[in-house]
């Protein structure tokens, strides 16, 4: 048992969240909400500016870790640029990845050499998808149009 901060409530050890040292945190889940809430409605345009800059310098990393222009065409423009998943298993990926955090997850495999990543454009990045079967039925017929 342990008592909330907060609401000054003896709750049971599971109605705490753990911190990454396996601690207790002082305030239970149902405080935790809304704690969280509160700030976010106080604090929701920087919140949501930190998460577009942070988003924008992970993908720039990236696009520069992996040599900062199209393999195929070699298109400088960071804009058009896209990460492609060598073997197509982006989809995959995504599934295991789940939410947020996906290009500093990608940034970490990219800096550990432990990645399947090329630099496409988007134009590239279409046609190997076509011609490799990595999209719908919906766009197959386009693959004889060359």
């Amino acid at each position: 048992m342990k008592i909330c901060t907060l609401c000054k409530k003896k709750l049971s050890v599971k109605s705490f969240y753990r911190k990454d040292n396996d601690n207790l945190y002082s305030y239970c889940k149902e405080c935790n909400s809304k704690k969280t809430k509160k700030w976010y409605k106080n604090n929701r345009e920087s919140h949501m500016a930190k998460t577009k800059e942070r988003y924008e310098r992970n993908r720039k990393d990236c696009i520069n870790l992996l040599g900062g222009k199209c393999k195929e065409c070699g298109i400088i423009d960071y804009r058009v640029l896209c990460i492609d998943h060598i073997n197509g298993n982006g989809s995959q990926e995504r599934k295991i990845i789940k939410g947020g955090g996906s290009f500093l997850k990608m940034k970490k495999k990219i800096i550990s050499g432990k990645h399947n990543y090329q630099l496409l454009c988007m134009n590239c990045n279409w046609i190997k998808a076509i011609q490799n079967n990595e999209t719908r039925k919906l766009y197959t017929n386009f693959k004889d149009k060359t």
